[in-house]
């Protein structure tokens, strides 16, 4: 992405608990054959990894980890990845990255080509999408829910989503 260890600016902090860490559907059963012993846990919107470090040998990064912090703008009509964009999250700031190489934001899109091009994955951002639009029309009312029953209010909410919705909202999370 960029030249060196992009790490030493920022202290690690795409590696430290800060940042969620998520398998894409399939990757999980390649990350256990690396990672046994790291704690992963299925979520109704994604597979995610816990750790307050770093856990992975860097050539056997997850995608989420290669990616960050740049997500594709996504041509709604052909799917096409038109461009890539750093994540806006005010939560990512300490990443100091703006602008990546013209070779690794090429084969970056590339990979994202082919991520999108799996419905399994379009669905999987488009629950992410719809979960965090929920979470923001809750606001203060999700501390009204017990903590041992989040998993399944959430669990109940993304089952009442139609695969339309899901999908329109993978391009809501896509948009450019």
């Amino acid at each position: 992405m960029v030249e060196g260890d992009c790490g030493v600016k920022c202290g690690r902090f795409c590696c430290t608990g800060a940042t969620a860490k998520y398998l894409l559907p399939g990757e999980e059963r390649l990350f256990r054959s690396r990672h046994p012993n790291v704690a992963v846990a299925r979520r109704p919107w994604y597979t995610q990894v816990f750790t307050e470090k770093c856990c992975c040998v860097r050539e056997h990064r997850m995608f989420a980890c290669r990616a960050f912090p740049f997500r594709p703008v996504v041509d709604r009509a052909s799917l096409a990845v038109t461009g890539l964009v750093k994540a806006g999250n005010p939560l990512f700031e300490p990443c100091w990255i703006e602008n990546a190489n013209g070779a690794w934001l090429e084969k970056a899109a590339q990979a994202w080509e082919i991520v999108i091009g799996d419905a399994d994955n379009r669905r999987l951002y488009g629950r992410i999408r719809f979960l965090s639009n929920l979470l923001d029309r809750m606001g203060e009312e999700l501390y009204d829910i017990p903590e041992t029953g989040l998993h399944e209010f959430f669990e109940q909410e993304i089952a009442g989503a139609s695969e339309e919705e899901l999908q329109a909202l993978f391009f809501d999370y896509f948009q450019g």
